[in-house]
């Protein structure tokens, strides 16, 4: 018996016991494609083909159980429109409360402006569009001649080209600079439903029927 579990051990060490007490139980029921009777010969050389097989009736049970999770995962189902909606909302939620602690100027924010924007709610006078698109300007000029600073001599060329596109931009029509009118413009938005003391959340709520999926795309 010594030298079973000597020879287990030293060839099978990755197998729990209870793995290998289940492999004998599998072959006797007849599921491993092996001869189980052992004849009154238990040898190393039975327990190894009962433990092989084992192996290899575990493992086409993994491949398949990894193949189910594979086509699972493939065929998931896109977001409903509500549950982009929710989460959207959520997002735009979460972020306004952020605002309102730090009064944090957000890289993203141009996404809840999106958002927002195309439900109905933002309504921001030329007048301040017109200051916004000034700072937006000077902001990406500004984080262009930073980025210059700092690159390598084989991306200098482009941040110059890019600087000096961005120079004649005098429309914000560059995405870098509508992006930038967008978190500020969300901003003064944010700024507005504080003063105002109205509930945002209910606003939004009220433009639901607005939302469009494509159009958040």
């Amino acid at each position: 018996m010594k030298l079973f579990v000597s020879y287990v051990a030293e060839h099978f060490h990755k197998m729990s016991l209870l793995e290998i007490d289940n492999a004998f139980n599998v072959a006797t029921a007849g599921k491993l494609d092996i001869q189980a009777d052992h004849y009154q010969s238990f040898s190393v050389i039975y327990i190894a083909k009962i433990l092989n097989a084992y192996n290899s009736y575990k493992g086409n049970y993994i491949l398949e159980y990894q193949r189910i999770l594979k086509e699972k995962s493939e065929i998931k189902e896109p977001p409903t429109r509500e549950e982009r909606f929710q989460f959207l909302l959520e997002g735009v939620i979460e972020n306004f409360e952020d605002y309102v602690e730090k009064r944090n100027y957000n890289h993203f924010g141009w996404v809840s402006y999106d958002f927002l924007d195309k439900l109905g709610i933002i309504n921001i006078p030329n007048s301040e569009k017109e200051q916004i698109l000034h700072k937006a300007r000077s902001m990406a000029i500004g984080d262009a001649r930073d980025d210059l600073r700092l690159a390598k001599d084989p991306q200098k060329l482009e941040i110059k080209n890019l600087i000096a596109h961005l120079m004649d931009d005098k429309r914000g029509k560059h995405q870098t600079i509508v992006r930038i009118c967008k978190n500020l413009g969300l901003m003064v938005f944010y700024n507005n439903v504080i003063k105002n003391g109205f509930e945002l959340k209910e606003e939004i709520l009220k433009k639901q029927d607005n939302f469009n999926i494509e159009s958040q795309d």
